[in-house]
């Protein structure tokens, strides 16, 4: 965008925003500019701008002198044109006001710079175009193999139909792709408390031959990581068989961070991504850099920022037939180099939970989580971010000293409650007790991309909220045959990073140089369910791994997949609509195929079943009377010419009528309320039910209807989405709440009824139903986040949830608990209803 359009915009200038100041041409010569004076006398808004390309060929500056409120100083474009991926761009800041499209000089300026864009009449060459054009989502296909697993951590492929994967609490699964056969082949033995277990699986690259896997795991009787060789012949892991290459010691006093991912890199070395081992929870989500004596644990400068030590590092090393290995050239510390160990590639990480090698370059890609802090402190630090970051040789990353583009730490003594210096990112040093490396330590180098808990500055792509970021796979489409759904050529040279958290997948192209260029979200609606690994099989295709939703424990959603691209014909998209899905008896209901999607533009069929019934249809949109009571599951099928099929459902609920429901606003406004005042009104709800009665006859009982007034700022409604009838059968008065959590990222760490990482909804309303601050409470804790009262484990912030949201969100979770674990009572069917919500909220939005 900023290289298309030239410029982003800063600021408006001083009041009043229009005022007359002198335009100087630039470039008279342009068809733009032509017709225009040397300098110009201009009554508009005369913009500030920002990041401005230095490729643009300025056509008009604005004299600052002129007038007030100008930032660009002598250079300050007002008009500029370019060529641009083998198009041109004309950009004026002319025009703000009705009166200038009168003016005969500006309508000259403006169609000149109309008729550059198109062109004059030159012919079209397409081969100066250089952007490449994203593949169409609808071209991914997402096949599942498997789902309920438990705690699955990584996948690596044996052959082109044989899948391997672990579980953290020691299963080692194999996956025939052909025959659809999921195979527990053995259960290590493993320590799976806090954040430990089996962690890591790399499948020798000569594995045909030598019949190697390597697996990384906690020791179940010595606080120590193995990093084993096994062989695995004829779906057997033969686990008489180990060789283990490497132990790390670690310590189990205090979680957190074990990492343990296993790659192999284009060269045949095996890298090695290791924790910092470190509690994070005592130091308010800054660096935990506590050098008391007996607070190792809560101390990453023993670890991560220890030349001496194997945890908080990737480490680099060959694998050497014997079942020992070796040291490769251009590790971070020579052989023999005093208090360093030599398998370090790279230092300075927290939670290198997943990384890849880029098979052309050997250039290294890790994601790094990192700490909970939602804001800066001035004399602490920086708020938290996670890195996805680059290295092209061994090197220093700076954790717990650095995060981000290396915003610096303060050094800090946690028992005199103070804090010093910050960190030098060029010189840094390590003075900790803790630490039995060197002092001096490599300079620290920056994160290649970060963003914190709030919508990041730099990368606003990545969205807000919770965050544990990923490095998967590069892709090459040169090292994959033609399969059929292997991923197209756009992905040459990209990385794929992702978020654990935020379930998105984005490629990261680099430039020329292999500096970062830019990043494009694939498959942004295909929903992931906090994806763990992911790797390019033989077939091109990509296979995932998915966690699931719960913390710890087996997930429905915990899945193997496999995401396709679709080169050929696109299997059709089914969708019905109808025209009533409730209703009594008869009921006659006219149901469409019409909205089915074909991408390819083929012709379908369709054939149609209506439930119970047996009946069926042909038709595209065909009429069906029901003469039974009950519920109908009504299926579409739609076929393309090609013989791909697509099946949806809807259900029919036959035998009641819906009833009938309208307000009546006896006394006040019924459209709006005023901004500034007190929303005051009278009200009366009629229900009129063919089966039930009548509120105004007084045959229904007024007890059986639920009526709720809940203010929805501006921008919320698009979470909330459409409801069906079993949610309005619900208690109106929390759906809201309801499904302004559904739709954030809360329930990666929350469940209704059962903890997760985070405690159950009922077991919070339960702890503060007789609290009268409980809703203030939790709604704070919702939007800036916290840790320590459920334990360690902090909860992120949401920033970008408004105060209004965060309440009724809050409302929801305490509505959990009473005498019938039921919702509220909500408001009569008639009386008077004030609130002063949106006063409170200060922003726009409505009353539902």
């Amino acid at each position: 965008y900023g290289k298309l359009v030239g410029a982003y915009f800063e600021s408006h200038p001083n009041n009043p925003n229009v005022q007359t100041g002198l335009i100087k041409v630039t470039k008279p010569n342009h068809i733009a500019t032509a017709a225009l004076p040397s300098t110009w006398e201009i009554t508009d808004e005369f913009y500030n701008f920002k990041s401005i390309d230095p490729n643009n060929q300025v056509l008009m500056t604005i004299d600052e002198s002129t007038y007030e409120g100008g930032t660009n100083g002598s250079n300050h474009p007002m008009a500029w044109y370019k060529e641009y991926d083998g198009g041109r761009s004309f950009y004026t800041a002319l025009g703000h006001s009705i009166e200038q499209f009168n003016e005969p000089l500006f309508i000259d300026h403006l169609l000149g710079g109309i008729k550059y864009a198109i062109g004059l009449g030159n012919p079209v060459d397409y081969g100066k175009a250089y952007a490449e054009l994203v593949p169409e989502e609808n071209r991914f296909s997402k096949v599942t193999f498997l789902q309920n697993l438990y705690e699955p951590m990584e996948l690596d492929l044996l052959t082109e139909n044989k899948i391997l994967y672990i579980e953290r609490g020691g299963g080692v699964h194999i996956y025939d792709v052909q025959e659809k056969k999921d195979s527990l082949i053995t259960t290590l033995n493993v320590f799976s408390g806090l954040e430990d277990g089996l962690l890591g699986l790399a499948v020798d690259p000569n594995y045909s031959e030598n019949s190697w896997v390597y697996l990384y795991y906690s020791n179940p009787d010595e606080e120590v990581q193995h990093l084993s060789r096994f062989d695995l012949v004829d779906d057997m892991l033969l686990t008489d068989s180990e060789k283990i290459l490497l132990k790390i010691p670690t310590q189990r006093e205090e979680c957190c961070h074990s990492a343990g991912s296993l790659e192999f890199g284009p060269d045949g070395l095996l890298y090695v991504s290791t924790g910092d081992n470190t509690n994070p929870h005592a130091s308010d989500g800054f660096a935990p850099i506590d050098a008391r004596e007996g607070r190792s644990p809560w101390d990453a400068q023993k670890s991560s920022a220890n030349t001496n030590d194997l945890r908080g590092k990737i480490l680099r090393i060959k694998p050497e037939t014997d079942g020992t290995y070796s040291i490769p050239e251009g590790n971070l510390f020579p052989e023999g180099t005093a208090k360093t160990r030599p398998e370090i590639y790279v230092m300075g990480n927290r939670n290198p939970y997943r990384f890849s090698i880029d098979s052309e370059t050997n250039y290294l890609y890790w994601g790094e989580i990192g700490p909970d802090a939602n804001t800066d402190s001035l004399n602490v630090g920086p708020k938290g971010y996670d890195e996805i970051n680059q290295a092209r040789q061994a090197g220093n990353f700076g954790w717990p000293q650095f995060i981000a583009d290396n915003k610096a730490y303060n050094t800090r003594d946690f028992a005199a409650q103070t804090t010093g210096a910050v960190f030098d990112s060029l010189q840094p040093l390590n003075q900790s007790p803790n630490s039995t490396g060197l002092e001096k330590l490599p300079p620290a180098q920056p994160a290649m991309i970060y963003y914190p808990y709030s919508n990041s500055e730099e990368f606003p792509a990545l969205g807000s909220g919770s965050r544990n970021a990923m490095a998967g796979p590069i892709y090459y489409s040169k090292d994959f045959e033609d399969s059929g759904h292997n991923w197209p050529d756009y992905f040459d040279g990209k990385l794929l990073a992702y978020d654990w958290m935020r379930g998105w997948i984005f490629a990261v192209a680099m430039d020329d140089d292999g500096d970062f260029s830019k990043i494009t979200q694939i498959v942004p609606n295909m929903k992931l369910y906090n994806p763990i690994d992911m790797v390019f099989g033989p077939d091109g295709a990509l296979y995932i791994l998915e966690y699931g939703t719960g913390w710890f424990t087996q997930n429905p959603d915990a899945s193997l997949s496999r995401i396709e691209f679709v080169k050929g014909n696109r299997a059709p998209l089914a969708q019905i609509t109808a025209d009533q899905t409730i209703g009594g008896l008869p009921l006659t209901v006219q149901f469409e195929g019409r909205n089915s999607i074909d991408y390819d533009g083929d012709p379908l069929t369709y054939k149609w079943n209506f439930g119970d019934s047996g009946a069926e249809s042909t038709e595209m949109n065909p009429s069906y009377t029901f003469n039974e009571s009950g519920r109908y599951k009504v299926v579409l099928e739609v076929m393309d010419d090609a013989g791909f099929t697509d099946l949806t459902e809807t259900e029919i609920l036959v035998g009641n009528e819906l009833p009938e429901i309208s307000w009546e606003i006896v006394k006040g406004n019924s459209s709006f309320y005023w901004p500034d005042q007190e929303l005051d009104i009278q009200y009366k709800v009629n229900v009129q039910d063919e089966e039930d009665g009548s509120l105004s006859e007084g045959s229904l009982d007024p007890s059986r209807v639920t009526v709720s007034f809940n203010y929805l700022p501006q921008g919320s409604d698009n979470i909330i989405g459409a409801k069906t009838h079993a949610d309005m059968a619900t208690a109106a008065y929390s759906n809201i709440g309801k499904s302004l959590i559904e739709g954030s990222d809360c329930m990666a760490c929350h469940k209704e009824k059962d903890s997760s990482i985070g405690p159950s909804y009922y077991a919070i309303a339960e702890r503060y139903a007789d609290q009268e601050t409980a809703t203030d409470m939790l709604s704070e804790k919702i939007r800036n986040g916290g840790a320590g009262n459920w334990g360690e484990t902090a909860m992120a912030a949401h920033p970008s949830i408004s105060e209004a949201e965060s309440r009724q969100m809050a409302e929801y979770i305490l509505s959990l608990y009473g005498p019938s674990g039921a919702q509220p009572k909500g408001q009569p069917t008639e009386g008077n209803f004030t609130s002063i919500d949106h006063l409170e909220s200060k922003s726009r939005g409505s009353y539902i």
